[in-house]
């Protein structure tokens, strides 16, 4: 019998692609895809779009794989979409302190 792995993969839109290595458990790979998904999510959009984005959004799958070949119809574990988010407002620069007259 074939040690089960797990695929952690980002999909953009309708594309997938395989996020690092397999991983030994189903958690270890969640944990992989959720962060290769912030990043994806980061850099694709700098804040939400407008209007109708639904083909222009991320989400993450983890597949069961057994010898490199994926097996079963449906991924082991859907994370939830993600549309990027806004940067941080820039905190105001503190004023100088006056010079000292002497």
């Amino acid at each position: 019998m074939a040690k089960k792995r797990y695929v952690p993969k980002v999909c953009e839109g309708e594309v997938c692609k395989a996020v690092g290595k397999a991983k030994a458990t189903m958690e270890q790979a969640a944990r992989v895809m959720q962060k290769a998904m912030k990043k994806a999510s980061k850099r694709r959009f700098k804040k939400p779009p407008k209007g109708d984005f639904r083909g222009n959004t991320i989400h993450g799958e983890v597949w069961e794989s057994e010898r490199g070949k994926i097996v079963g119809e449906q991924p082991v574990y859907v994370g939830a979409e993600t549309y990027g988010e806004p940067p941080a407002p820039r905190q105001p620069r503190r004023p100088r302190a006056p010079r000292s007259e002497e």
